[in-house]
């Protein structure tokens, strides 16, 4: 590599649970398709609460992907996320079980928002009800955020860079940001980036809800979260996890790995302003995308389309599409915008890594995915938001943009790999 040259970072695997499927296909057809994962919550009795619904995934069960052992001893999150793992893995054409200087050379960089709190809640609750007695002793070693990032370590045998990233929902923007700067910059040959979130949990969905956050549309599930309408009421709580597979171009190239596409810079701001609420100028959620775009060497007129966060919240969706007129100019009404939110839920700090797979299956498919349930124009977003229905469309450059509670903002653009 000559003096100054960026290594190139390429996608080589996914793996995604969501609630349109478990899968890269099954989550592709529900997003390609338009086919809302929301629906009325099983997980827990949720009839007193004012929202009653959430993209769960019914047909997760950990015990397809890994043995009783295994199971016991990692809360939801963290087997979900594992389950993602293996699934990018087999995706990517790589072992189970690491040998050799991938060992050292992989790096694992995972994001969350909440962690593992069901699994405090649950036994917090047999604690009350039991004693301490009763208390799991995995509970210690389970109950910490970074034991999703663990037990990834344990399952391939990884001896390299571990982190988790809690940026609140731009946790796994940030981590797939993070992992790509480690290749690029020649600390790791690969790595496995990503988050999970299993936040469907009676305290979690109590506390959004008593702050008027989540959407009360109960009646009609499908069309509850609607981003960017202006009848929009508020986000749809949803569980959900994806892993990428980030490779140095070389590295993949030489183990003839299939290649997905380009990661070319990222970007990361705070705007310093509120707890819940982003800053309304948008004026740092822009140069967080300013900043990946100037990383990624591309410009505004480069950009073909944005996954947008598109949380269906009302000051959120507005801040957010004057963030990206701030960012592109005249070019943002020639842009495709389309939030994956509308289809899934929103995954808190999952929500990046689900998203950057659209863009990879996307920029591979060559096909937008639409926004659902965008029903009234609200005239503070005015963008083409690809309503309803999705569209065959060349897609050469996106851009995947998060924002997250407390004013985090990050940014990712990824473009089709030529070489």
């Amino acid at each position: 590599m000559a003096a100054g040259e960026s290594r190139r970072v390429v996608v080589t695997g996914l793996g995604v649970l969501s609630s349109t499927g478990i899968g890269k296909d099954s989550f592709w057809d529900g997003i390609k398709n338009g086919r809302s994962g929301v629906g009325p919550i099983t997980r827990f009795n949720a009839e007193t609460y004012p929202s009653r619904i959430a993209g769960e995934i019914p047909d997760f069960d950990p015990h397809e992907f890994f043995p009783r052992e295994v199971v016991r001893r990692a809360d939801r999150f963290a087997l979900m996320g594992l389950a993602a793992t293996k699934l990018a893995l087999q995706d990517a054409g790589l072992p189970l079980r690491f040998s050799g200087s991938d060992c050292d050379k992989t790096c694992v960089v995972v994001g969350t928002s909440v962690g593992a709190l069901a699994h405090a809640e649950e036994t917090h609750s047999l604690f009350l009800e039991k004693g301490a007695g009763r208390i799991s002793p995995f509970f210690n070693s389970n109950s910490i955020p970074s034991s999703f990032a663990t037990q990834i370590g344990i399952l391939l045998g990884l001896h390299g860079f571990f982190s988790t990233v809690t940026t609140a929902c731009a946790s796994g923007t940030t981590a797939i940001g993070d992992a790509f700067r480690l290749i690029r910059d020649g600390d790791f040959e690969m790595a496995l980036a990503g988050a999970s979130e299993a936040p469907i949990t009676p305290l979690v969905l109590a506390t959004f809800s008593s702050a008027g956050i989540l959407s009360t549309s109960n009646e009609n599930p499908a069309a509850a979260c609607r981003p960017f309408s202006k009848d929009r009421n508020g986000p749809v709580l949803a569980e959900g996890s994806a892993i990428l597979v980030l490779e140095e171009l070389d590295h993949a190239v030489k183990r003839g790995a299939k290649i997905y596409a380009q990661v070319l810079g990222y970007g990361a701001t705070f705007d310093s302003y509120h707890t819940i609420h982003p800053l309304p100028s948008g004026r740092y959620s822009a140069k967080a995308m300013s900043n990946a775009m100037a990383e990624a060497k591309v410009k505004p007129e480069d950009i073909d389309y944005i996954n947008a966060h598109g949380s269906a919240s009302h000051f959120n969706d507005a801040v957010e599409t004057t963030a990206i007129k701030l960012a592109f100019g005249d070019h943002a009404h020639r842009l495709a915008v389309s939030s994956t939110k509308s289809i899934i839920g929103h995954t808190l700090g999952a929500c990046g890594a689900l998203e950057l797979a659209a863009c990879v299956l996307m920029i591979e498919r060559q096909f937008l995915h639409p926004t659902l349930n965008l029903n009234v124009r609200d005239p503070e977003c005015d963008l083409d938001y690809v309503p309803h229905i999705g569209r065959a469309q060349e897609v050469r450059t996106v851009l995947s943009n998060s924002s997250g509670f407390g004013g985090y903002n990050a940014a990712c653009v990824i473009g089709k790999a030529v070489f």
